[in-house]
């Protein structure tokens, strides 16, 4: 009886055991089955946001255009003023010296004051050319009324040609004796080659001269001149006659007028102009005074822009990013017309349409020219 009832025991707990473990092995291929099906939900989801996305960033897609901002600036008439330095100098200036040797007899007054052509500025010993002078006169006086007879004798057939000829060679070689002695008498008075200002003798009166020496210099003031220099670029602005305003270190001011460009540069590729101002009534003024000039260049249809907006495309040539009526970015060829610290004036070159406006790119610069751009207009740039 006892063992009948182990025996029942047993079995019944081999079949719960069993019952356990059957439960167990259906709930773990359940939640298999549905973990399964939502990684799968999962997965198609993320495919096709995948594909979604992937429809969207398609290279078949037009590209962004790029945005830039513009400022439509009209031209305005402004004159061109170009400010250099430079110096005043004479029209003329010459170092008067002796044409023969001598002592000198006598130095006039006449240091700094204005002298017309011809006038004496000092006398030097005679010696013996009074008397060469006169006994040149007295030769050439009996030559000639021999050369006179001698021809009259010619025409009679009375003297040969020969004797005529030699007759006529005498008369002339005295006429040329009489020259020098004459010069020679007339160069002991050292006088003033054109009417100009005295500024240095050079002589003091019982002095030795001879020859070529230094006797004074002597200054032609009418026209006064002012030289300076330019640039290549300022010196496609300037021609003969423009006027200028001169302002002299001493703050001496005068209106004068472009008499001469030089057409070849120094060294340093600068063209030397020349200013003359009237002086008519002879001033004396200051030689190698440092001179301020003002040059009217005139007039021209300029646009004013910051100097920040100007670069050079690939040859070099100057220039600014524009926007035509497509929205292209084109590149306008410009020159520079004037210029301060931070603005300049510009001309486009070849530009027929002179008084038309242009919209100037001032932010996005990096736009490529040819390239279609956003343009975003800002307010007008203050000429």
């Amino acid at each position: 009886m006892s063992n009948t009832l182990k025996s029942h025991k047993s079995t019944k707990l081999n079949i719960i055991v069993s019952a356990v473990v059957v439960l167990s092995i259906l709930a773990w291929f359940l939640s298999g089955i549905l973990f399964s099906s939502n990684e799968s939900d999962e997965t198609i989801e993320s495919v096709e946001q995948s594909d979604s996305n992937g429809s969207a960033n398609s290279p078949n897609d037009t590209e962004e255009i790029q945005s830039v901002y513009i400022e439509e600036i009209s031209p305005k008439e402004i004159e061109r003023k170009i400010e250099l330095t430079g110096f005043t100098q004479a029209h003329r200036e010459v170092s008067i010296k002796s044409k023969t040797t001598s002592t000198v007899s006598a130095i006039l007054p006449v240091k700094g004051k204005y002298l017309r052509k011809g006038a004496v500025l000092a006398r030097l010993d005679i010696e013996h050319r009074k008397e060469d002078l006169d006994r040149a006169n007295a030769l050439l006086s009996q030559l000639e009324l021999e050369n006179n007879a001698a021809t009259e004798l010619f025409k009679e057939n009375l003297i040969s040609e020969l004797e005529k000829q030699r007759v006529a060679v005498s008369y002339f070689q005295a006429r040329s004796d009489h020259k020098i002695s004459l010069d020679n008498y007339n160069n002991t008075q050292i006088r003033i080659p054109f009417s100009g200002y005295i500024d240095s003798i050079e002589i003091d009166e019982g002095d030795y001269i001879v020859t070529g020496q230094d006797i004074a210099t002597v200054y032609d003031l009418n026209p006064y001149e002012v030289v300076t220099r330019v640039s290549e670029r300022e010196f496609s602005f300037l021609k003969e006659g423009q006027k200028a305003l001169i302002t002299l270190a001493n703050l001496q001011e005068f209106i004068g007028e472009i008499s001469y460009i030089h057409k070849i540069a120094d060294a340093n590729r600068l063209y030397e102009i020349e200013i003359s101002i009237d002086n008519s009534k002879q001033e004396i003024l200051p030689i190698n005074m440092t001179a301020y000039i003002n040059i009217f260049a005139g007039s021209s249809s300029a646009f004013n822009i910051p100097a920040s907006l100007l670069l050079t495309d690939e040859s070099g040539q100057l220039g600014i990013k524009t926007v035509n009526e497509e929205n292209i970015v084109e590149f306008l060829p410009v020159r520079i017309w004037d210029s301060d610290n931070i603005n300049v004036a510009i001309s486009p070159i070849n530009n027929s349409e002179e008084n038309a406006s242009i919209k100037v790119i001032t932010l996005g610069g990096t736009a490529e020219i040819n390239s279609v751009v956003n343009p975003i207009i800002l307010d007008s740039i203050e000429n």
